[in-house]
């Protein structure tokens, strides 16, 4: 092996050395960089602007929370659970409904609860009696529901097959009836 070639291979070896410790010190610092992140994270406070963290309710999967002053209903899978919320601090159960269906969405007015109830239509709710609430009315319909607004005499639910569905419903509560689907 000539000289030139010699002091070559010389040059190559130490200049991968380098690229490896190189390569060493940065993924020490990422390693390094990782732990302190995670540290921050694990001991950091819950604050954001103007928003603070004061109670949880840590049960289910929760797609929809209504709320009229001192109770809260929140759709955790196929259960609309009644939360007394007077003492924010220490919400207490009060009283549950179980639907057929995953709750996607709640909408509450006086002493009704509508309820975007996904494949099994549309469901309303009595909660007069907090504690003894009960299927007062319902309506089934091809697709899901995703979502509901109620207005004046009107329930409009957002549906996955045929678009946004008014139900006549206040007039004839514990019969509801299902008008054609608004076409544009």
């Amino acid at each position: 092996m000539g000289y030139s070639k010699f002091r070559e291979a010389i040059n190559t070896k130490e200049y991968g050395m380098r690229q490896l410790k190189s390569i060493q010190f940065s993924n020490s610092i990422l390693c390094l960089l990782a732990v302190l992140l995670l540290l921050t994270t694990l001991f950091a406070e819950y604050e954001s602007q103007n928003v603070n963290l004061i109670g949880r309710w840590p049960y289910g999967d929760c797609r929809s929370v209504v709320s009229d002053g001192t109770l809260s209903f929140i759709g955790n899978g196929t259960v609309i659970e009644i939360i007394d919320i007077s003492d924010p601090t220490n919400p207490v159960k009060v009283g549950e409904h179980v639907t057929e269906s995953i709750i996607a969405y709640l909408q509450v007015a006086g002493d009704y609860v509508y309820v975007a109830n996904w494949s099994d239509g549309f469901r309303i709710i009595d909660v007069s009696n907090p504690s003894a609430p009960f299927e007062a009315a319902a309506i089934n319909f091809e697709g899901q529901s995703w979502c509901v607004s109620v207005f004046n005499s009107y329930a409009y639910v957002g549906n996955g097959t045929d678009g946004l569905l008014p139900i006549r419903q206040i007039r004839s509560l514990y019969q509801p009836t299902f008008r054609a689907p608004i076409s544009m």
